[in-house]
């Protein structure tokens, strides 16, 4: 199972990806983008994520928490020299493994939510115009059917519905707008970046990636997960206390309590592999249902590139008017970029199965230990 996650799944591309270009809206919209192309700099996922290494305030704590870490394991150190115990010694190491493990995925949770965050952000741009366009789609009809009602070709439920249909616009225009706020504040907090408007977002999402099958992420898991392998440790510690107890004599209810204390250990590793497998299978079926929306998407798509082609040639012949295929052209759109989220949506996802199977991401090179 690769991990090489920028190479595999994400395409750095600077151009515009929708497939056909019509009059109109795909006119404006490139001499738009032509423009902003002109002020504004690339922002790509490798360069938000360097940000957050710096600005983070969830990596700044993880970082300081993995040093008091190392502090206590050298202390730990500097006794064990005295003690000589080589239990103490093993749980020394265990204890700052575990820290830095803890660490890793700390980091890997902060990287994941900055892919996710700006997969979102980038359609959420790009939706935003789309979705103007449709509020001044639906007052054009507005307006169309008021003419009609003034020379009685049209009536008050036509107007009624027309006035249903821009209001509807306005809402998704508005949700969209509220959404596009809540991201950037997001991304401020996650990256330090004030105004993530100011940035073209270049990155390019594509399902370019291998799965195994569920048996074989579930056996990578158990296999791999470190967790387990601390949890293995404990064991491991736990019987070496009780041996050491049994040798040396110590009191009954010493011993005792170790045996439990044994147990118990025993009992988490069990339980922490089934929480593991459960975990995995989990990630797996939303894997699966994110690829069956993509294929579906991919079917979506298709029909609406046809639709617009078949509007394109009915808007040479004359045959329907310009608002009519900007309202094509706007539908097409629309499903491209539902059809690039979701790709994103599925390296998101994809991250997270890795993980859960125990695979270690390479989104950078930041490493605190």
């Amino acid at each position: 199972m690769s991990s090489k996650f920028l190479r595999s799944a994400v395409i750095l591309t600077a151009g515009v990806i929708f497939l056909i270009s019509t009059p109109a809206l795909a006119y404006a919209q490139e001499k738009e983008t032509k423009l902003d192309s002109e002020k504004k700099a690339v922002l790509t996922i490798t360069e938000a994520l360097e940000k957050a290494w710096q600005y983070n305030l969830d990596f700044q704590k993880a970082s300081l928490i993995l040093d008091n870490a190392r502090i206590a394991y050298k202390k730990a150190k500097a006794n064990i020299l005295q003690s000589q115990s080589k239990i103490d010694e093993k749980q020394a190491e265990l204890n700052w493994q575990e820290a830095q493990n803890t660490f890793e995925e700390n980091k890997n949770k902060i990287e994941i939510e900055i892919v996710s965050s700006y997969n979102n952000l980038k359609y959420l741009i790009s939706l935003l115009p789309l979705k103007k366009k449709k509020v001044q789609l639906a007052q054009n009809n507005l307006d169309r059917v008021r003419e009609k009602i003034k020379v009685g070709t049209a009536g008050k439920l036509e107007e009624l519905a027309a006035q249903i249909s821009l209001k509807a616009a306005r809402q998704q225009l508005q949700n969209t707008e509220h959404q596009l706020e809540t991201a950037k504040e997001s991304s401020f907090v996650a990256t330090g970046i004030e105004n993530v408007s100011q940035f073209i977002l270049t990155s390019e999402f594509e399902k370019s990636i291998i799965e195994d099958s569920l048996d074989i992420y579930t056996a990578t898991a158990l296999q791999k997960r470190k967790k387990i392998q601390f949890a293995r440790k404990n064991v491991e510690i736990a019987a070496d206390r009780l041996e050491q107890l049994r040798m040396t004599d110590s009191p009954s209810l010493d011993i005792d309590k170790a045996n439990n204390d044994l147990e118990l250990f025993q009992i988490n590793l069990k339980s922490l592999q089934n929480s593991v497998k459960s975990e995995v299978r989990q990630k797996y079926q939303q894997l699966e249902s994110l690829n069956t929306q993509l294929q579906l998407l991919n079917l979506q798509s298709e029909q609406a590139k046809r639709n617009l082609e078949n509007a394109s040639e009915q808007f040479q012949a004359g045959l329907i008017t310009t608002d009519e295929l900007s309202s094509k052209e706007v539908s097409f759109r629309e499903v491209v970029l539902e059809l690039q989220k979701s790709k994103g949506n599925y390296c998101v996802a994809y991250l997270n199965l890795q993980l859960s199977a125990g695979e270690e991401l390479e989104l950078g090179e930041k490493n605190a230990n």
